[in-house]
């Protein structure tokens, strides 16, 4: 089997670990984070399987950055949220990028409306909802345009994808 599975699993667990924990306390996952897990990334695929290997992780770099791209480009993500998923992609491939993204999704979904209710009730956030879908309520003494939104720390929920998806393969 080698080294290269272990040196894997050793690059997603500090990943996803350090990038979590920054994301929490600083709202930042910075470039030394994600770039140089990419790097590692191509050079343990390149290293146990040549150019099959090195291919390998660029698609499931460039494959995890155009997931996220655009949501960023509509100020949607950060730009380390984005970089964080590409070198996931990095471990995983370009398939396997695809599941982190998919459970990233539901889970993200679930955690915002959650963090939603808690800060600001389920009216509020039912017609805050409503105001994201361009539906306004006509009676509402406040605008949801009004509410300060918490902001909310996508990568976390990045790692929780990426461990599902790096356990279950």
């Amino acid at each position: 089997m080698g080294m290269g599975p272990n040196v894997l699993n050793l690059l997603m667990g500090c990943l996803v670990i350090l990038a979590s924990v920054s994301d929490i306390a600083t709202k930042t996952i910075p470039n030394w984070i994600t770039l140089s897990g990419m790097a590692t990334a191509v050079m343990v695929h390149t290293a146990m399987r040549g150019a099959e290997g090195c291919l390998f992780s660029l698609g499931g770099i460039a494959v995890g950055i155009s997931l996220l791209l655009p949501v960023y480009v509509f100020g949607g993500i950060g730009a380390g949220d984005v970089k964080l998923l590409g070198a996931i992609g990095g471990i995983v491939g370009p398939r396997d990028v695809l599941g982190v993204f998919a459970i990233a999704c539901l889970v993200g979904g679930l955690y915002g409306v959650t963090v939603l209710l808690r800060h600001q009730g389920l009216k509020k956030t039912f017609l805050v909802l409503l105001d994201r879908v361009h539906v306004r309520y006509k009676n509402a003494e406040w605008s949801a345009a009004d509410l300060s939104p918490p902001t909310l720390r996508y990568g976390p929920v990045l790692a929780v994808g990426a461990l599902a998806v790096w356990y279950w393969r």
